[in-house]
This record gives C-alpha cells, structure tokens and sequence, in this order.
C-alpha cells in the first residue's frame, strides 16, 4: 500500500487505537486473573449482604425484599454454587462495571487507589453506596463498606426517598436517579428482580468472568497476635455500635420503646421526690413534737431530790441559828 499525506494520519489513528485496545485487554486479563474466589469467602460474602437486608426489611418501614431486590440490581455477582445472581458486599464501582474482590480488604485497597488518583465518584458495599454524594454520613470509608452499616443507610436513605414517590416502586427508581429516564429503567429493573424474590423466576443477564479454579490448601498455624486481635474487637465492637445506633434510628418499635422508658423514668423520679419530701415533713413534724414533749416534761424524782437538799439545808440553817425545830 502506497503512503502519502491524507492515508499517513488515517494509518496513524489506526495505530494508537489498536495500541491502546492492547493495553486495555492485557490490564483487563491481568485483574482477571488476579481476583480468585473460594468456595468459602463466596459462601461468607452473599450471606453477608443477604442477612443484613432481611435484617432492616425486617425492622424498618420498607417492604419484604425491596431492599434484597435493589442489592441485587446494585451489586449482583453470579453464584456457581446456587446457580443465580447474589449480592455481592465487597463491589466497587468507578465509572464502569463493578469490580467483585474476594475480601474487604482487597476492596478497600481499590477504593485507595481510586481516591488517590483524584476519583470521587465511587460506589461501595451491597447497596453501592456513593462516596461522593453520601460519604459524610459515615465515620469512614471502611464504615461505608460495612454490610450491616451500608444496608442500614440505604435503608434510611430509601425511607427518605419515599416521602416524595408516590410508591415504594417509584423511591426504588429515585435510588438510583431522579432523572425521569433512568428512573424509569431502574424501576423496571428492580422490580422484576422484586417479582423473581416474591416467586418468579429470576432472568436477568449479566457479563460473568470466568473464575480460576482453587489452588490447594496448605494449613500453616501462627501464634495468636495479640495486639491485633485487640484492635479487630475495638474496631468490630465501633462498627456494631454504629450499626445498633443506625438500627435504633430507623426502627419505629424501638423508638416508642424509648419514648415511654424516659416517660417512666421521669415520672418515676418525681414520685420519688415526692414521697422523700412527705417523708421528710413527717419526720421532721415528729421531732419537733418530741422536742416539744421534752422542754414541758416534769422529771418527779429530779424534783423530789432538789426539794430534799432545800429541806436539809434549810434545817441545817436552823440548827445553826439555834431556832427549835418542829417535826
């Protein structure tokens, strides 16, 4: 083929496209093969997310496997156990697809990266929580991705929305976009996920990679670090306390509950002052009474004995004055 000065630019173009889709491809199969999934972490993961959204479908206002249906349509992830899509806790998402990491910690250290490079629109966790727009409600990122912790706000949050819709179907679109045309399509999308939970059968396709088979297990025991063992309680034990503090936020039962135990303690306090204030009138009545008792009590044997020392020292007087005495 002949070059000249109009193919020369067209051949060039060509080039860097072709260079980049290269690139593309090699950096693609290099994630690819380096995310691996057990049969354990897979089992530990969708267990996660499906047990804190039956937890606040449970104990919030919004209805039976909404919140299920909406993770699904957010972060599903095939399941080659089951055979069927399943929310997926550690997802996050940039711009693009979702990326599935086998632990928290491998989804943290993407949301690193992704936040060091300048990226702010980031959405994590099984509801996929943006950071963005939402991040200020939580203590941290880590917090963020938490599956009771990130449930619980999108629980709230979907609460919220429903002030506005006119269904629970409709807050399901505004989830995602209030804009009329993506509500639309992720309305549609949720609620077939939402018939399938009810019954249905559930289609939806997705782009599933395939996954490496398992290496094999080799056990290796270590000595128990303490001080890291200490660090995990005091960090589970924060994230159970904002997810107990979210929780009783939300839960109506419990809000009342609270209500009518600080109306009972202070009605029961005032009865105790009440009853401490009669008590102390009355005790204070009783000793005045007593005191009275005693300034107006005549002590007879006290008096039969002073009169008897007068009686003798005035005989005494007498004998000494010489005067007779009369008996």
């Amino acid at each position: 083929m002949r070059l000249n000065k109009e193919t020369r630019p067209w051949l060039i173009l060509l080039s860097v496209t072709v260079g980049v889709a290269v690139i593309m491809l090699a950096t693609a199969s290099v994630a690819l093969a380096a995310t691996t999934f057990t049969k354990a972490q897979e089992a530990r993961g969708f267990a996660l997310c499906e047990r804190a959204t039956a937890r606040w479908e449970r104990i919030s206002n919004v209805p039976s496997k909404l919140l299920t249906a909406i993770s699904l349509a957010e972060s599903a992830k095939w399941s080659k156990q089951q055979k069927r899509v399943r929310a997926w806790p550690w997802t996050v998402t940039s711009g693009g697809p979702g990326s599935y990491f086998p632990t928290k910690a491998a989804a943290m250290a993407e949301v690193r990266r992704l936040q060091s490079m300048g990226v702010e629109n980031i959405d994590v966790g099984c509801m996929q929580v943006n950071l963005h727009y939402h991040g200020h409600e939580f203590n941290s990122a880590s917090d963020a991705m938490d599956p009771d912790i990130n449930v619980a706000y999108a629980a709230r949050f979907l609460t919220r929305l429903r002030n506005d819709a006119d269904s629970w179907g409709e807050a399901a679109g505004y989830y995602h976009s209030k804009t009329p045309e993506r509500t639309a399509y992720y309305r549609g999308k949720v609620e077939k996920f939402w018939a399938g939970l009810k019954g249905a059968p559930i289609e939806e396709e997705f782009a599933v990679a395939a996954i490496a088979p398992e290496p094999p297990k080799f056990v290796t025991i270590t000595p128990i670090d303490r001080a890291r063992t200490k660090a995990l309680n005091s960090r589970f034990t924060k994230l159970k306390t904002a997810a107990r503090q979210l929780r009783d936020d939300l839960d109506p039962k419990a809000k009342r509950a609270r209500q009518l135990e600080a109306w009972r303690n202070a009605r029961g306090r005032a009865e105790q002052l009440q009853h401490l204030l009669a008590a102390r009138k009355a005790e204070l009545a009783q000793r005045r009474e007593a005191e009275l008792k005693n300034a107006f009590k005549t002590d007879k044997k006290k008096r039969f004995a002073e009169n008897r020392q007068r009686q003798l020292a005035q005989w005494r007087q007498r004998i000494a004055k010489g005067t007779p005495v009369t008996h």
